[in-house]
């Protein structure tokens, strides 16, 4: 018979060569986009996230198996693990679930990439941004606006963040009934902003922020999304930072803008203009810096991050247990669920549905 999505590697699953974590990090390997990304999935491959999960499952493991023997063994007198000392233990593998989880929404930057807008008026240089952060030719640029008539869209590698950048058409105000077309891109330029999850509000320096502007950033302001204001064509004025404070005062801006000055066609300030993008995206405070996350473990799909959510619920309704003083087996009895739900990510206990799901992702024989 022909060969069924994941074929191998499932054999390889069931077999007990590989646990589910590994499974799925093949997957993310085969479709990853950056080097930084086949690093974080080889890592989890290698048993990274693994070795994380199982020694959390050991030590829950030792704390049912203490509580247990009290429980069975009465009359053997053995000694009970006291309630501050349980509480101490579980709060501390809280704390280690909730390192854990936290490093989820990385995970999912470095799997499924992030979606950058970038919107301005008409004839701010935004395809030529597009083309400078791709380092090719994808837009076609000319001096005259309004080129741009469609949302033109590519993936470029951020600093190993592979991200999914898109060039709209320049938003104005104001048409005429023979610019329908037009209206149309404009259109398409707005719902842009409500895909994105980032923001590039591109404008030009060597003009003073029109109606336009305002109004772009109005359409931004009201989406909640992040955005940096870029002005462009530094190479056109003197002074160009106390041309950007002026411009900046002329958009009423009502809160203190992330700003950056560029010159796109000298390509000055492109690279702090990433710098800037990835301190946004990563919320990191060193925005030059580029973390080595591929050493920890880190949680890269959904599934493993709820299973993780479930996990730290159960661990504090034990805790709530103890607090009430509460019977013993009612104590074990969540942090049997917590050890479930560890063990249902890598799949010591795992449904044929959820098994079923996860190898469909996969290509054909992989």
């Amino acid at each position: 018979r022909l060969a069924e999505p994941g074929e191998f590697t499932k054999r390889a699953f069931l077999n007990g060569r590989i646990d589910l974590v590994q499974a799925e990090a093949v997957a993310d390997l085969i479709q990853s986009k950056t080097e930084q990304s086949a690093k974080i999935f080889l890592q989890q491959i290698k048993g990274g996230l693994s070795d994380k999960i199982n020694t959390l499952r050991t030590k829950i493991l030792d704390l049912v198996a203490g509580i247990e023997v009290s429980i069975d063994y009465p009359e053997d007198n053995i000694e009970h693990t006291s309630s501050n000392k349980l509480l101490k233990q579980i709060n501390s593998l809280i704390n280690e679930i909730t390192r854990l989880y936290n490093t989820a929404k990385k995970g999912k930057i470095y799997q499924q990439g992030i979606k950058i807008a970038i919107v301005g008026k008409p004839n701010v240089g935004k395809s030529s941004l597009l083309n400078r952060l791709l380092s090719d030719e994808r837009a076609i640029v000319t001096s005259q606006p309004g080129t741009t008539r469609d949302i033109i869209t590519e993936t470029f590698n951020l600093k190993g963040i592979p991200a999914i950048i898109m060039d709209t058409a320049g938003i104005r105000s104001h048409y005429t009934t023979k610019e329908k077309i037009e209206k149309l891109a404009v259109e398409r330029s707005q719902s842009a902003i409500g895909q994105a999850q980032l923001i590039i509000f591109l404008c030009d320096l060597n003009s003073n922020a029109s109606r336009d502007d305002k109004l772009i950033l109005g359409l931004i302001n009201r989406s909640g999304k992040k955005y940096i204001l870029v002005l462009n064509k530094k190479d056109l004025v003197k002074s160009p930072s106390i041309t950007a404070k002026k411009y900046m005062n002329r958009l009423n801006a009502q809160k203190k803008l992330l700003y950056c000055i560029v010159s796109v066609l000298n390509n000055r300030g492109i690279d702090e203009l990433e710098d800037m993008l990835f301190k946004l995206i990563m919320g990191q405070s060193d925005s030059t810096a580029v973390p080595d996350i591929t050493e920890n473990a880190i949680i890269a799909n959904l599934r493993q991050e709820l299973l993780l959510k479930e996990c730290k619920k159960n661990l504090e309704k034990s805790i709530t247990a103890i607090n009430k003083k509460e019977s013993s087996e009612f104590i074990v009895f969540h942090l049997k669920y917590a050890l479930a739900n560890l063990g249902e990510i890598v799949g010591h206990v795992t449904a044929e549905d959820i098994l079923n799901k996860v190898f469909s992702n996969f290509c054909v024989g992989k």
